[in-house]
């Protein structure tokens, strides 16, 4: 009875442990150009929950408010590693848009996947071959 008791504890245990947290992340196409990759990791760390919740249908207004007030606490907590307010709320602003973007029209998203891989391939290749250097490479993929 005791081995039994023990082997379910250490059944339950194992299957508790091994269930992940998964926050949506931080589009990088949508981030603003000077936004740094800390500040975007800043940013999912703070508001991810949330970011999943816009794939799921939360509206737009909601989430800002919601993103606006995790920022300005953190912000006045010092919990922001140096990046100001202004900073992180435009990066998360521009990933909620898209989220909630992908959510009300993903047939948009999915048909035109292609032509956007058709599109960008050239200037993957080109950075792959050494012909130009990253930011080259960032720079025509964003124009």
């Amino acid at each position: 009875m005791k081995k039994s008791i023990i082997s379910i504890i250490s059944i339950v245990s194992i299957l508790i442990s091994s269930f992940s947290v998964n926050a949506a992340e931080v589009p990088r196409e949508s981030t603003p150009c000077n936004a740094t990759n800390e500040a975007i990791v800043v940013v999912e760390n703070l508001i991810g929950d949330i970011l999943t919740e816009v794939q799921n249908g939360l509206g737009y207004a909601d989430a800002r408010a919601k993103s606006n007030r995790i920022f300005f606490n953190a912000w006045l907590n010092g919990q922001t590693n140096g990046y100001s307010y202004g900073e992180l709320v435009d990066i998360a602003n521009a990933a909620i848009w898209q989220y909630r973007d992908m959510y009300l029209r993903p047939d948009f998203y999915a048909n035109n996947l292609e032509t956007v891989r058709v599109i960008i391939t050239p200037v993957i290749e080109d950075y792959k071959s050494g012909k130009i250097t990253y930011a080259e490479a960032e720079f025509n993929a964003r124009n």
